[in-house]
């Protein structure tokens, strides 16, 4: 820097540096055009946040008592030595790509008056992140894109830069972290995180094989190991399991199956599907005339015992004869052998 026209702080001109001359000095050039006259220059100079003369010569600026004007770099007083700035500097702060619009003689850049009151700015953001979302899918996907995560609540003492996140194209099932950043002009960053949560909510679909009839053999209660089928079952995300609820022994009867699917999520649903087993409709296991399937359904006797009621007479002959087989006749009724 010169002050009156002598360089401060070295043997040249012998002036020292006086402590009223501190001053916040800003240079901004956003390299456009070379510094080849005033006119032509993008390079503006503010001091204490207010823009002073035109082109790269800073005018009009007091230093303390002194009534001469201060330049910086390429002083109006010729130096011989490569035109450098010499001078006494308490703290540099460069700014990439960072450019405060030039608003004119004697007027104030708020950008760069607030660097200067906050010292350079060293205060970060404030940001504060939005809700944390809840997203349910349905049976058409098992990723969610194109997700609106709203828009962080962002303050800063000077100005905010940019303000970013992380958040993937795509978001899979489960738990995503989004880190939202936001960065002022002195390059202070501040981050945030919101939370995403994907979830699969749609049950897997399930269809059950037909119904199953079964008629026995003679004598034959029960049928074991019988092949039933299994049921068609699909899921948007994954099956995890499916399994059938009850025993593999299906006895004279209908017994009800159950189905149960469950899907990578936890998500489940059942199907019930019929098993019929019939008694043998010609078979006669006791050789009582009755077949199986009429003591059974008909006439609710036992088709392992000629005589349900044990009075001697068989089953058939009182059907035939008009009697409950399953009770004894009276001795009246009995018949008369000779």
């Amino acid at each position: 820097m010169r002050i009156n026209g002598n360089e401060v702080g070295t043997s040249v001109g012998g002036v020292p540096p006086d402590s009223d001359a501190w001053h916040h000095v800003a240079v901004v050039y956003d390299g456009t055009r070379p510094a080849t006259n005033t006119l032509s220059r993008n390079v503006h100079f503010y001091v204490d946040g207010i823009q002073r003369g035109d082109g790269n010569t800073l005018t009009n600026v007091l230093v303390a008592g002194n009534t001469n004007p201060l330049t910086v770099g390429n002083s109006s007083v010729s130096r011989g030595v490569g035109n450098l700035m010499v001078g006494k500097i308490d703290d540099v702060l460069i700014l990439s790509d960072y450019a405060p619009e030039a608003v004119g003689n004697g007027k104030t850049n708020e950008s760069i008056y607030c660097f200067m009151n906050a010292d350079d700015d060293i205060e970060p953001p404030i940001i504060t992140c939005p809700e944390d979302l809840f997203i349910p899918i349905d049976e058409n996907g098992c990723t969610v894109t194109n997700l609106v995560l709203g828009y962080p609540d962002v303050s800063d003492n000077c100005e905010i830069a940019s303000v970013t996140n992380d958040a993937p194209t795509q978001f899979e099932m489960g738990v995503t972290l989004v880190r939202w950043t936001a960065i002022d002009v002195a390059e202070n960053t501040t981050v945030c995180t919101q939370s995403v949560t994907v979830v699969d909510v749609t049950p897997p679909s399930i269809q059950c094989p037909p119904p199953v009839v079964i008629e026995l053999e003679a004598c034959e209660q029960s049928v074991t190991n019988l092949v039933i089928g299994e049921p068609m079952v699909s899921d948007n995300c994954g099956i995890a399991g499916l399994i059938m609820e009850g025993s593999s022994e299906y006895f004279i009867g209908t017994t009800s199956v159950v189905w149960r699917v469950w899907d990578t999520a936890g998500n489940t649903n059942a199907c019930v599907q019929q098993i019929t087993i019939t008694p043998s409709t010609t078979g006669d296991c006791d050789g009582d005339g009755l077949t199986d399937w009429e003591e059974i359904n008909l006439y609710h006797s036992d088709p392992n015992n000629p005589s349900s009621a044990g009075d001697g007479l068989s089953d058939g002959w009182k059907v035939q004869y008009g009697f409950d087989p399953t009770n004894a006749v009276p001795a009246e009724c009995r018949p008369t052998y000779w």
